[in-house]
């Protein structure tokens, strides 16, 4: 039987775009982000369907590890998918390239811009067929933003409606995401058995798609419960299961969360020696990357144990270490008035939870502001 001539065409476009996205992910992956701009320049196959698919892969890894690049990269794809032809394939481009940048947005706490991409998207997405699954991840993203605005019931109305999309598409990525999103919508809420019950759901589904960050981050979320709920030796094993994906992965913020995770689990088995070492090394790693209130709510954590514990020599010790640390890395004035408070509080003998409570308070404070 003879295949159409109009179906030859389409299945020798797909296979253009698979063979671009092949090409361009390998000519991207060892290049920095100046790199990749400028390239996407110089070569016009980066800048085929394919080509910019790709582009928009390498974003999404940013986002974990360089909000700013990820942004640049979404931008980018959205200013070069202009010149493309309009066609379905690049309406879920450009869907997607919004949803990157909404995200990007949202990393950078600008919500009402990040809300604004989203219903842009979803706008976009809803004039092709093609956009079905890229509409509801920007749905999932949607759900996210509405948990931290306090929306709660109304992101898990989004997330529902995303997992019974995904599931009349027979979508097993897209189930898997809305399950992960469904678990830290409880997790966040501080409803550990709800979070656990979505993760444990999501955890087969990542086995089967062979989506190894995703399993990662499954088995850290189940590790995270664990610890807030006590099992101690349930929560190490998940993240020895999950750690050396996120360490090949570059996955730097996922193997934070854990290391900071772990060196409070060292703390809550009286562990002090190995609680001081690991919250030291979590607490340099934060300053390194110039996250200076990642640092300094891993120091509050410590002084909050060794006071809780009555240490009260180790605490004032740990508190006086702090100005000088923080001032030779480059916190910000306002946040270091407030850790120089706390260091005279150590050295007049007045250092108690309640000192710490204000610090924690005020350090909020200027992060909302920030």
């Amino acid at each position: 039987m003879k295949v159409p001539e109009a179906v030859r065409e389409k299945l020798a476009a797909v296979r253009a775009v698979f063979v671009d996205r092949g090409y361009a992910s390998q000519k991207l992956e060892n290049l920095t982000g100046a790199e990749i701009l400028a390239e996407l320049q110089r070569d016009p196959r980066l800048r085929t369907i394919g080509g910019l698919q790709a582009v928009l892969d390498r974003a999404n890894v940013e986002s974990r590890r360089d909000v700013a690049l990820s942004r640049a990269l979404a931008e980018t794809v959205l200013e070069l998918a202009n010149s493309l032809p309009v066609l379905d394939t690049t309406i879920v481009l450009r869907g997607r390239a919004l949803r990157a940048k909404a995200f990007a947005a949202r990393e950078q706490k600008a919500v009402p811009e990040a809300r604004a991409l989203l219903r842009q998207a979803q706008k976009l997405l809803a004039t092709t067929p093609l956009g079905a699954v890229e509409r509801e991840y920007s749905r999932l993203l949607e759900a996210y933003i509405a948990n931290e605005m306090g929306e709660h019931v109304e992101a898990l109305r989004l997330v529902q409606s995303a997992f019974e999309t995904f599931t009349t598409l027979t979508h097993a990525k897209g189930k898997l995401q809305a399950l992960l999103t469904e678990g830290n919508i409880h997790f966040e809420r501080q409803d550990f058995e709800g979070a656990q019950t979505a993760y444990s759901k999501a955890l087969p589904l990542a086995q089967s798609v062979r989506d190894e960050y995703s399993l990662a981050v499954t088995q850290a979320n189940l590790g995270h419960c664990a610890a807030c709920i006590g099992q101690v030796d349930v929560a190490a094993a998940r993240f020895a299961e999950a750690l050396p994906t996120f360490d090949l992965l570059g996955a730097t913020g996922d193997r934070d969360r854990i290391m900071w995770e772990m060196a409070r689990l060292a703390a809550k088995q009286e562990r002090l020696p190995d609680a001081a070492r690991q919250f030291t090394a979590v607490r340099e790693e934060f300053l390194r990357r110039g996250m200076f209130m990642s640092a300094a709510f891993v120091s509050l954590d410590f002084a909050e144990f060794l006071v809780t514990r009555s240490r009260w020599n180790a605490a004032r010790e740990w508190c006086r270490d702090l100005v000088d640390t923080f001032t030779a890395a480059g916190m910000p004035e306002p946040a270091l008035r407030v850790v120089a408070f706390m260091k005279r509080c150590a050295d007049s003998e007045q250092l108690d939870l309640q000192v710490l409570g204000r610090v924690r308070d005020d350090l909020r404070e200027h992060l909302r502001a920030a």
